[in-house]
């Protein structure tokens, strides 16, 4: 009932909110950076942000972890850290009430195969997860949480950043293991996508992203737990 509740609160605000921008100056701002995870918590309003990218390359990358209640940044200050890494996303399990991030770009200067590792941010703390089944190390892939299935969807991303190629896979997280879903009409091989879930309709969206072998796409698709479906958008993209 809790989970149903905080997301009929939050279609209600999206739905009689007029979309504006609006530039915010908090007191305290975190240095710029690119490929960090961040995530929004509907039970507390705050935005939580892990790692990223400060100088443009690998050997920049940051382990701070972030909070913002809409008015002010607070660096946090975790027992348990995951390492500095960059490439990564958040998704907030509604259901487990954690953060959850999966892999990203090593350290250092040259990097590497990307990370394989799961963790999980309850607000206070980080905690390293160590399933029986993974994706195999990615970054830059594109994640979400389906509030309907209660699964952090994840697809695609970078296998290494010495090695050209993407993932065209899909793996769901339930809060104990990684699965892949392996069905038809994938969406192909794909880093850095936008993806978000859509609650109206039930679906997983991504759009965008980038195949080092091919270049830029600006397809929509549609994930309903099974199947990929390109959306037929009609006018520009």
């Amino acid at each position: 009932m809790k989970t149903l509740n905080i997301v009929s609160a939050t279609l209600l605000l999206a739905a009689t909110t007029t979309a504006q921008w609006a530039t915010i100056t908090p007191a305290t701002t975190p240095v710029g950076r690119g490929a960090m995870g961040m995530a929004y918590n509907p039970g507390t309003g705050n935005t939580v942000m892990f790692g990223g990218d400060t100088l443009g390359f690998p050997a920049g990358a940051v382990n701070e972890t972030w909070s913002y209640d809409g008015t002010d940044w607070t660096l946090l200050t975790p027992t348990t850290s995951p390492g500095a890494t960059a490439g990564i996303k958040l998704a907030y399990d509604i259901n487990g009430g954690v953060f959850v991030m999966y892999g990203g770009t090593p350290p250092g200067f040259f990097g590497g195969p990307a990370l394989d590792e799961t963790w999980t941010f309850d607000g206070t703390t980080w905690t390293q997860v160590f399933p029986t089944t993974t994706p195999g190390g990615l970054a830059h892939y594109s994640m979400t949480y389906d509030i309907a299935r209660g699964r952090t969807v994840l697809f695609g991303g970078m296998f290494s950043t010495q090695l050209v190629g993407d993932s065209d896979q899909t793996w769901e997280w339930n809060g104990t293991d990684w699965t892949q879903v392996v069905g038809a009409n994938q969406p192909g091989p794909l880093e850095r996508a936008a993806m978000c879930y859509h609650a109206g309709i039930a679906r997983t969206v991504m759009f965008g992203g980038i195949d080092v072998l091919s270049g830029g796409v600006n397809t929509v698709w549609l994930f309903d737990g099974t199947t990929w479906t390109a959306a037929p958008i009609t006018g520009t993209a």
